[in-house]
């Protein structure tokens, strides 16, 4: 999945502590944005809250404005790497909706936990379920 995460999951990961790189970020509310010239040269721009930016075309002042955007393949395995989360996406095809399931890893024992199913069932794309699992994860798994 090469879409990029909302703001929302932007900022959970920031919080969570996401420590990857990105190619594109979200600005925080009223920080300052400078585009980037094909020179390498700054200058500002105005940017409205929840903007999506590339890396490289684009920057803030302070690193800590903003938040980095990675795309879902990389959120999910960046929870998988850090935090022993799977998630799981299915296609249910008789009702034509998409569901999630996640499991924990338990490394003292090598077993699977099953700590979270989907329990919204009008997810109409891949993409909806693993932000949607992304979002439980982030919120209710990690502490």
């Amino acid at each position: 999945m090469n879409t990029t995460v909302t703001f929302e999951i932007a900022k959970l990961l920031k919080e969570k502590g996401f420590d990857k790189q990105a190619t594109c970020f979200y600005a925080k509310k009223g920080s300052k944005v400078f585009g980037i010239d094909e020179h390498g040269r700054y200058y500002p721009i105005k940017h409205l809250y929840k903007t999506l930016f590339v890396c490289g075309n684009a920057a803030v002042l302070n690193e800590n404005n903003a938040y980095l955007a990675p795309t879902i393949a990389e959120t999910v395995m960046w929870l998988h790497e850090k935090h022993d989360i799977w998630i799981h996406v299915c296609y249910m095809t008789d009702d034509k909706i998409w569901w999630w399931d996640c499991y924990k890893y338990k490394k003292e024992n090598g077993l699977l936990n099953h700590p979270a199913h989907c329990k919204d069932f009008n997810l109409q794309s891949p993409t909806e379920a693993y932000q949607s699992a992304i979002e439980y994860c982030l919120k209710e798994i990690i502490k």
